[in-house]
């Protein structure tokens, strides 16, 4: 327990940097002192201590885990009361409805804290006036994106280039990324059988030659 009363009957979990957004936004809200809420902060987020949650879990009537990007927490908190009677509803990254509580990319804030805690508190059955929340932010898929791409330096990043007009097909190893990097690189298979599917191929198309991209694991094997 770092903050509140144990017998408080709403729970909020808490895991690094979120503590401190957590505290921050219950002191805007007026809320710093209420009897009802206690706050427990997970020092370490896995595995999680399961003995020290579950008695700050029982007797709430409600569990908010609050923690930045994915729910390693929250998941290993629901694992861990599963086969508990009573055990109290959780939050986090979405409410009871499924609708996004806690945002599980970019960075929480105070603000989004605030927002969060009004929409669990009010579900908790305890109402909290806030005049101007904050909007959850939507997963922006292109600033997020990240390509796979060749180690400074790797061979294969010159390897698997091809001569104008020819094509390859990859194997297992660092090299299959060339399928994302250029058509020209277009099928793979298992380690060993880079150039098996040619047998096949090679009887009906008019391509002369099929390279095959075969990477140190193939031919240490």
């Amino acid at each position: 327990l770092m903050h509140g009363r144990a017998d408080a009957t709403i729970g909020i979990v808490t895991v690094g940097k979120a503590h401190h957004d957590i505290m921050h936004a219950l002191r805007r809200l007026g809320l710093s002192d209420s009897p009802d809420i206690a706050v427990y902060k997970v020092a370490l987020s896995w595995p999680i201590e399961p003995v020290g949650l579950r008695e700050f879990a029982a007797g709430k009537r409600a569990l908010l885990v609050a923690e930045e990007k994915r729910a390693n927490v929250e998941e290993q908190l629901r694992a861990a009361l599963y086969n508990l009677p009573d055990r109290p509803p959780i939050q986090g990254k979405q409410d009871l409805q499924g609708a996004a509580l806690l945002p599980a990319t970019m960075e929480l804030s105070p603000e989004l804290a605030m927002t969060a805690l009004v929409r669990f508190l009010r579900d908790a059955g305890l109402e909290v006036r806030m005049d101007a929340p904050a909007a959850v932010p939507e997963r922006l898929l292109g600033l997020l994106a990240r390509a796979p791409a060749f180690c400074a330096g790797c061979p294969h990043s010159t390897s698997t280039r091809l001569p104008d007009g020819s094509h390859a097909m990859a194997g297992i190893g660092c090299h299959t990324m060339a399928l994302t990097t250029s058509d020209a690189t277009r099928t793979f298979s298992q380690m060993g059988g880079e150039g098996v599917p040619w047998i096949g191929l090679s009887s009906f198309t008019a391509l002369p030659h099929m390279f095959a991209n075969m990477g140190d694991g193939t031919y240490q094997h």
